[in-house]
């Protein structure tokens, strides 16, 4: 048997709601849009100046940085520009103020533009011993303090839906690979493991979504689409915001948090062992400790660069 990924589509997952606050400016501001986009945009920043350096700042940092993209005649967000647009364009004008901003947290960096993750040519090497081989290219890394915690790919809206295609599996490869990565460490727990989520982000243009991966049981990995985050290109559509946009993006941050901080304990943890000579530090049995032989994953496959090429498959990947 090789690695099964069940898919399992649907776009009503509950996400946390903003603060009653927030809420209530945001709802005036979205109002105030629809005549005067310039008193919006003002509120926005007032309201950044009030809340700044807390997090209810990048709230109102994300809505200016979109009523100034609806205010430009020539901007990424009208339709004319996105045709002729490329992925540079829409990642630099889009989409980085707002993960820059949404990621903005002094555990995790933002690393942009086709950079190989170790931990993926390591997997790659594993997959392909006889090749020279390199990781994947990706668009964009999101990197706790040891290891990769979250991948992200973009393309411009005029390639079609092979490059969407390509991209889409390339992130649920990478996925696994940071998975596996956060599930192997030494001292991350059964427990840790059963509960693990490691959510990716792909754009096409302007329309972006999010996906996360769970193990559902030993070896069987599970994607599932949590939902839409389009940049609006209307202001009847600012809205959208904040309903699905940041509490979908803040989601995929606790999470990619969640991940960093159980990858450091473990690491730590292993290196407090390391010093202790003594016995009597030994951990007394518990349940994780029962578990210890679970498998709970697999190994994973990667495509060979060589023309017919025969498929080769990692020994553990069975």
């Amino acid at each position: 048997m090789g690695t099964y990924i069940l898919f399992c589509f649907y776009e009503s997952r509950e996400m946390p709601s903003l603060p009653d606050d927030v809420t209530e400016e945001l709802e005036d501001i979205e109002k105030i849009a629809k005549t005067d986009l310039k008193r919006a945009y003002q509120l926005c920043l007032k309201a950044q100046a009030r809340y700044a350096f807390t997090p209810k700042e990048c709230f109102f940092e994300i809505y200016a940085h979109v009523i100034r993209l609806l205010n430009k005649k020539n901007s990424i967000v009208q339709t004319d520009r996105a045709k002729k647009a490329t992925e540079q364009d829409f990642v630099n004008e889009a989409w980085t103020p707002i993960m820059t901003t949404i990621f903005n947290d002094d555990e995790l960096i933002l690393k942009w533009g086709d950079s190989v993750p170790q931990i993926s040519a390591v997997a790659k090497k594993r997959a392909l011993p006889e090749e020279d081989v390199l990781g994947n290219r990706i668009d964009l890394r999101v990197i706790g303090k040891n290891n990769d915690v979250l991948a992200g790919e973009f393309a411009n809206s005029k390639l079609g839906s092979f490059k969407f295609t390509s991209d889409h599996l390339k992130l649920l490869r990478e996925s696994k690979v940071i998975f596996d990565n956060i599930a192997n460490q030494r001292y991350t727990s059964n427990r840790e493991v059963r509960r693990l989520i490691v959510p990716s982000f792909q754009a096409n243009g302007l329309d972006g979504e999010v996906k996360i991966m769970k193990l559902f049981s030993p070896g069987l990995y599970t994607v599932q689409h949590i939902g839409s985050v389009d940049i609006p290109t209307n202001v009847n559509y600012l809205r959208d915001l904040r309903k699905k946009i940041i509490p979908r993006l803040n989601y995929v941050k606790y999470h990619t948090l969640k991940n960093a901080n159980t990858v450091s304990n473990s690491l730590e943890k292993e290196a407090r062992k390391k010093k202790k000579k003594s016995n009597s530090y030994e951990r007394s049995p518990s349940y994780d400790d029962a578990e210890v032989e679970t498998r709970w994953t697999r190994g994973t496959w990667f495509p060979s660069r060589k023309p017919s090429a025969p498929i080769i498959i990692p020994s553990d990947l069975l």
